[in-house]
């Protein structure tokens, strides 16, 4: 007579390994964007070239509908993205707005804290603002208030 194949149930899920030490010219940087009454923490992210923001946040900011959805790696995953989000907000007293992107949810900084927004690559060059790794601050030398804010 055959014995039943055990099954195992995972017990506890396997801990995420630990964030190694970032070094200085690859600092990531974080602030935190006004928008619609609320505060969200964004890392202005060189590495991205597209802003996202979590579902919570678009929920916040109002959401619509894209066309046909779109597949994005981030955050080493895949994301089937089906809304886009716009963003209007301050950082460090700077106007800025982004197109965004939705996805369910943001992986969290170093500290634990989770992301809200990552703003990219492009949504930084059209403001002109920089990224100052060795200071971990915002360079807003060349910030295009003519262009946006006229």
């Amino acid at each position: 007579m055959k014995t039943p194949a055990r099954r195992h149930r995972r017990t506890h899920e396997a801990a995420a390994p630990a964030a190694a030490p970032v070094p200085p010219h690859l600092a990531r940087i974080f602030r935190e964007v006004r928008s619609n009454g609320s505060s969200f923490w964004t890392l202005f992210d060189s590495g991205s070239r597209r802003t996202y923001v979590t579902a919570a946040v678009a929920a916040k900011l109002g959401k619509k509908k894209l066309p046909e959805p779109v597949k994005r790696a981030l955050g080493g995953r895949v994301h089937v993205i089906t809304h886009g989000c716009m963003v209007v907000g301050r950082v460090e007293g700077y106007g800025i707005t982004s197109d965004a992107l939705v996805v369910d949810r943001l992986f969290p900084d170093e500290g634990g804290r989770v992301i809200d927004i990552i703003l990219g690559m492009e949504s930084m060059e059209s403001w002109g603002i920089n990224l100052d790794n060795t200071h971990k601050s915002l360079d807003f030398t060349l910030y295009a208030r003519e262009a946006h804010e006229g």
